[in-house]
């Protein structure tokens, strides 16, 4: 009788070691990619218990018994990774303790913000919504558009930002320097007006002749009245009557003398080039189609008119 209680007792036993370490072995969700951090010196159980709390794995001890049983712990690389819901825990180990570092390409156009990089660095899953932006606004205009290869694990804004304004020193040339000293202006100055001026005209040939007339205006005391200004840090890409009008943001150049208070984007060698090279002329306005092409006048009469023939 006591032999058969011992049995009893080790079957259920080996039953309730199967439901703790064998039923929950793999998570199935629905695909959701999670950004996951993985700290330098962080504990195998902590990692487990951020993979559970996200909802990458179900079970924090099968997920324990899987990498031990595969040799796992002390092996995990710090980092982040973009972790599927749909993945195996022999996929998630795999992945968290490869010491292969992989390079993934990020492609900053001209005209893009820090906001604009910010969205596009979140959206490849390699931040979080404002890690890059809340770094990167203070080096606004100097984040030179390119193409940049970083190491999608071990990625930090900081690096990134680091790339980029070296790029700009290295692109912004010895001549473009002897240009600057010559025109009598500043660097913040020159690269906030290249920043609108990447922002007002789509094509290059267009450049020189508004960068004249926004420096224009600037040295007769007019407000510059450069509509790309007042969308500065916000999500919307078009411009309302109600956005030209407002003056609540100190970037609103409608009614404001000045430059706005920095740079709004980060502009290109082009834009750079026009703004240090403007061309003059008897122009004082100009607006964009909806086709791109760019519509001069030298009187309000005259932009008024442009208006009513080419702005829906």
């Amino acid at each position: 009788m006591r032999r058969r209680l011992v049995l009893v007792i080790i079957v259920f036993s080996l039953i309730y070691l199967g439901i703790q370490y064998t039923v929950p072995v793999d998570f199935f969700g629905e695909g959701e990619a999670k950004l996951i951090e993985i700290r330098a010196g962080e504990s195998l159980t902590s990692v487990a218990e951020t993979l559970n709390a996200q909802g990458v794995v179900r079970s924090v001890r099968a997920f324990l018994l899987k990498a031990k049983s595969a040799g796992a712990e002390g092996l995990v690389q710090p980092g982040r990774y973009q972790l599927a819901t749909t993945m195996s825990m022999g996929e998630i180990i795999a992945e968290i303790t490869s010491t292969e570092k992989s390079t993934v390409s990020v492609t900053i156009p001209e005209g893009f913000s820090s906001f604009d990089i910010d969205e596009r660095l979140v959206s490849m899953g390699l931040i979080k919504a404002g890690e890059f932006s809340d770094k990167a606004q203070k080096y606004e205009g100097r984040l030179f558009p390119d193409t940049y290869f970083v190491y999608s694990t071990n990625f930090t804004p900081e690096s990134l930002i680091e790339k980029m304004t070296s790029t700009f020193d290295q692109k912004f040339t010895a001549e473009m320097k002897a240009s600057l000293a010559q025109s009598g202006r500043t660097m913040e100055e020159v690269v906030t007006m290249a920043s609108i001026l990447e922002k007002e005209v789509r094509s290059d040939k267009d450049r020189a002749l508004v960068a004249g007339i926004l420096w224009k205006r600037l040295d007769s005391d007019w407000a510059i009245q450069a509509d790309a200004t007042s969308l500065y840090g916000k999500k919307i890409r078009t411009i309302t009557a109600r956005d030209l009008d407002a003056n609540e943001t100190p970037y609103s150049t409608r009614n404001k003398l000045g430059l706005p208070p920095g740079p709004i984007s980060n502009p290109g060698l082009n834009s750079l080039t026009a703004t240090l090279s403007p061309e003059s002329s008897d122009d004082w306005f100009y607006l964009s189609g909806p086709d791109g092409t760019t519509h001069y006048a030298k009187t309000n009469d005259e932009h008024n008119e442009n208006r009513r023939l080419y702005l829906p």
